[in-house]
Order: structure tokens, then C-alpha cells, then sequence
């Protein structure tokens, strides 16, 4: 007799990312509660299961919820405002504006980063923004995974961060996990101290021990442009990598942002640690910093993931166009064609990603026992055509207009290429309104 699931995904090319790297042409996904039960070919699970529910990839291909491993939802808000400037006079700009932020205003810059990511097939995010709890709000109201939580600035960012010593933003930051300890859809939950150039030493020691002591994610900028390493080197007396080690800030729980800037010594330190890395590559050409030592760090065993950073400095939330950036760059930077090939780069977008966050037991592939965060990309499109490698095509032809459907917990929360759960023309309403009041002060 057939047993009973709660929905069936059939006739798609299923880009598993198991360790075999598994295709199955004609696949199917059986997803019961929220879980991924059986993953094989499609006439073999229409077999096995009876549904009330069945889902036709029409031969689109289909991968896990791509994962964002660094960003900041809420600057949808600034998307456009500080362009063409290198790193420093970005912050220079951007720093005032968030003086002016609101509970109101980062709900509603959250609001059209969630959608803008699932409508690009990103399922989860690893966020540093201010008013964690409203982007939390949002996520779970529209099922999407984020994984975020207070973040410290120092004397610079938001004015409501100022008012406070820093003894009592980490009591405040503490009570905070306390209140927020079922992290819901988002799994886990973080902590961000800015960076080694707004914090000192003994500060960041502190914030990693409390997010140690609550199972946190300790999410932090480091050696994102030469001027930020020869600050820090100036002001620290040792190089952002180095501050970060001492503190004790490096570790398996841990997420770099950018690491741009490092010495070989700083990308086995970074390796012995088992500290994962976020690869920024199009924010990171925005703002001229550079490009990161990606083939090099996952050749060493750190594990890389694709972040897009803000969408005030990458302008796009799009994990997928930020994957191809980075196998082009890669491939550029060390003269090698062979270097980041399409099957690594995906990877770093689905299960590397997934990896860094500690997550890989739960999303990042689609594996029977894993949550059921499952994207279907057409490719009945000419720019699909002929489709000879599922990799291929997804690095290098398909983009944000392809993704069809999107599943996160077994939830359609993309349906026929729009957000089941949100208005889009109202988000991005309700966005440009809030953009204009901020800029107006």
C-alpha cells in the first residue's frame, strides 16, 4: 500500500548536493511535516506515495533554499544612496542615515528584503541589522529562515545604540537571547559585533563568550579592504584577523565576513579554527575592496559561503548572480579557467553556506530527514537550452526571473513566481515611502 506524505515535487531535474553530488533526472521530493521523506526518481515515489498535494517541476530543475551567509535585509531602505564610494566613505554616508532608524523603518526595509530574496530563490539569511525582532517579525509571518540578533557598533551606527554603556548593551544583548531562545524557522540565532575598527579587543571577547553561552552564531566584519587592515594595524596594534584570535573570537561558530585582505598565516589560522567565511564578491567590487582568496581559503578546508552583503553596497539581494560573480572572479584572479567550477560555486550558495551556519545536518541539500527548503527554476526558456550540465545552467544561464516555486518547511511561499505571503507592488510601496521620510530626516 502507498503511504502517505503531505506533498510530492515530481518530474524535476533534482540537484541533490549530497556529498556524491547527485543528479536524478526525472526526480521527485516526498515531503511530510515539513521533512524531506524520500528523494528518488519520480515513477518510483508516485509509486510508494499517495498525496493530497502534487507538485509538477515540468522538467525545471531543482535545488535546495539557497543560503545568504551575510547581510543587512533591512538597508533595502539605502538601496541606491551611497554609490561609487570605496568603503570608507560608504560608511560615512550610511552611518548618519541610521541614526534615523526606526522600529517602523527596518520592518519595512525587511519586509522587501525577505521577499526580494525569496522571489530569488534565498531561503536563509545570516542578518547584523538593528531591531533584530522586527526582522524576525517579518520572517516568520512570510516563512523565511533568518538567523539574526542583537549587534554592537561601538560609538558608531545607530543613535540608540549610544545611550547606553557598553556593560549594558550586553546585558540588554543578553536578555535579548534569553526572550528570543526558540529561534522559530531561523533555527539559530547570532550575534554581530560591527568589527575589529569600531570595538575593542576585550568588548568582542565579551560579546563571543555571551554568544557562546546562548549557542549563537558570532557574525563579524574582518579584512574586508587594505584601509580597513592598516586601521586596525594602526589603531589595535595588530591586523583585524589577529584582534579576532585574540578575543577568542574565531572558532566553528563563527562567520567572517568579506576576508578580502589575508595573509597566508591568517588563512590557516582561519582554517585551524574551522571559522567559515562569507565571500561578499559583488559588494566587494562595488566598493573596490578586492577580491577574496576563495580557491585558496576552501582549498585549506575553511569553509566558504556566498553572502551579498547589504543592498546598499551590492544593490541586488540575489545569492545566485552573486555565485556566478565569484566563479568568474576566481577564475580571473588566478589566470586558471579550471578554477571555482559551476558544481562549487552552487555548492557554496546551498550547502557550504548551510555548512557555515552550522545548519548542514538540517538545510542545504535535499536529503531524506532534512527540512524541505526546495527551489524549482524553469528551463523551458531558450536561455536554458540545450541543457547538457543542471550546473551550468544554473551558474552561468538562469537568473531571478527563472525561479518558479519556492518551498521552505515544506511551505509554498513563492508560487508561480510571486510571494504568497506579501503584496509586492505594497512592500515596495510602503519601501519608497519609508526611504524618502529617512532621507528627509
Amino acid at each position: 500500500m502507498p503511504s502517505p506524505c503531505d506533498l510530492l515535487v515530481v518530474h524535476g531535474r533534482v540537484v541533490v548536493m549530497d556529498e556524491a553530488r547527485t543528479i536524478i533526472e526525472d526526480g521527485a521530493i516526498a515531503v511530510s511535516s515539513g521533512e524531506i521523506v524520500a528523494v528518488d526518481t519520480s515513477g518510483e515515489l508516485e509509486a510508494r506515495f499517495v498525496t493530497g498535494r502534487t507538485l509538477d517541476a515540468e522538467s525545471g530543475i531543482v535545488i535546495p533554499g539557497m543560503v545568504n551567509l551575510h547581510t543587512h535585509l533591512a538597508m533595502t531602505v539605502f538601496r541606491g544612496v551611497a554609490d561609487d564610494l570605496h568603503l570608507e566613505g560608504f560608511l560615512a554616508a550610511l552611518w548618519p542615515l541610521e541614526q534615523r532608524l526606526s522600529a517602523q523603518s527596518v520592518r519595512a526595509g525587511a519586509t522587501a528584503g525577505i521577499v526580494e530574496s525569496l522571489l530569488s530563490g534565498v531561503t536563509t539569511a545570516l542578518d547584523m541589522y538593528f531591531y533584530p525582532e522586527e526582522a524576525i517579525h517579518v520572517a516568520e509571518r512570510l516563512g523565511f529562515r533568518l538567523v539574526t540578533g542583537p549587534v554592537f557598533v561601538g560609538a558608531n551606527g545607530a543613535a540608540f545604540t549610544r545611550s547606553h554603556s557598553f556593560e549594558e548593551e550586553l546585558a540588554r544583548a543578553s536578555s535579548w537571547l534569553d526572550s528570543h531562545a526558540d529561534a522559530g524557522l531561523g533555527l539559530r540565532r547570532s550575534v554581530g559585533p560591527h568589527s575589529t575598527y569600531v570595538l575593542h579587543e576585550d568588548q568582542i571577547a565579551a560579546i563571543s563568550e555571551l554568544a557562546r553561552d546562548h549557542g549563537a552564531v558570532v557574525h563579524v566584519h574582518a579584512a574586508e579592504s587594505a584601509a580597513e587592515v592598516e586601521l586596525v594595524l594602526r589603531e589595535r596594534g595588530a591586523r583585524p584577523l589577529e584582534v579576532l584570535e585574540s578575543a577568542s573570537a574565531l572558532g566553528a561558530d563563527t562567520v567572517v565576513a568579506h576576508a578580502v585582505v589575508l595573509e597566508q598565516r591568517e588563512q590557516e589560522m582561519l582554517a585551524a579554527r574551522g571559522t567559515a567565511v562569507a565571500h561578499c564578491p559583488t559588494s566587494n567590487l562595488k566598493l573596490a575592496s578586492g577580491i577574496a582568496p576563495v580557491s585558496e581559503l576552501r582549498a585549506r578546508g575553511v569553509p566558504v559561503g556566498i553572502g551579498t552583503d547589504g543592498p546598499a553596497s551590492s544593490n541586488d539581494l540575489g545569492v545566485l548572480p552573486a555565485a556566478r560573480l565569484a566563479a568568474l572572479l576566481q577564475k580571473h584572479r588566478l589566470g586558471d579557467a579550471q578554477a571555482m567550477p559551476a558544481r562549487d560555486a552552487i555548492a557554496m550558495a546551498t550547502i557550504e553556506g548551510a555548512r557555515s551556519l552550522g545548519l548542514d545536518h538540517l538545510l542545504g541539500s535535499i536529503e531524506v530527514g532534512k527540512r524541505a527548503d526546495i527551489v524549482i527554476m524553469s528551463a523551458s526558456g531558450v536561455s536554458a537550452a540545450p541543457l547538457h550540465s543542471p550546473y551550468s545552467s544554473l551558474l552561468y544561464s538562469l537568473g531571478k526571473s527563472d525561479v518558479r516555486h519556492v518551498l521552505v518547511d515544506g511551505r509554498l511561499v513563492v508560487e508561480d513566481g510571486a510571494v504568497t505571503g506579501a503584496d509586492e507592488t505594497e512592500v515596495a510601496r510602503e519601501l519608497s515611502v519609508t526611504a524618502r521620510q529617512l532621507l528627509k530626516g
